[in-house]
């Protein structure tokens, strides 16, 4: 299982490429061999899912109700989904046109997310960090409050 956490920002080459920390790299498991499932993710930024992870976020998936909603969803996250390795530099090249729709240009955030990695333009990160109104203590009490209310802990896909 693989798991990421902190935040560092790269310069972006005129390809589209940039290096992966060694902390992050440090969190792939061996299952994951160097590649990742890229599409676009939530509140502006690319989810990065190294293989072993995203075997999980597939059988979620496939687990959908037959619904217009999950088809919708399905066709597209699914459309701008690409499977990516790190080349011998230890860099992923992310398509032009995904960049693009996060805006991310010639620097990026790079989040460890558990499970996943988050790529973000650096600016748009801070404004989605000043604009949620509440800190990160006031957002634990609220999930806290949440999962007690819910019962037994489960996954966040599960919830």
């Amino acid at each position: 299982m693989s798991s990421f956490y902190g935040g560092y920002v790269h310069a972006v080459d005129a390809k589209g490429r940039f290096s992966i920390p060694a902390q992050i790299r440090n969190g792939l498991s061996e299952f994951a061999r160097n590649a990742f499932i890229v599409l676009p993710g939530a509140d502006g930024c690319l989810a990065a899912y190294p293989l072993d992870e995203w075997e999980d976020r597939e059988k979620f998936m496939r687990a959908f109700p037959e619904a217009d909603v999950s088809r919708y969803y399905m066709r597209v996250a699914l459309r701008r989904a690409r499977h990516l390795r790190m080349d011998g530099h230890k860099r992923v090249l992310i398509p032009p046109e995904l960049l693009a729709t996060v805006g991310i240009k010639d620097s990026v955030l790079i989040l460890g997310q558990l499970d996943h990695i988050e790529f973000w333009d650096p600016a748009t990160y801070e404004e989605y960090e000043r604009s949620r109104g509440i800190t990160p203590e006031e957002a634990l009490e609220e999930i806290t409050r949440r999962m007690t209310d819910r019962g037994p802990a489960r996954g966040r896909d599960e919830a």
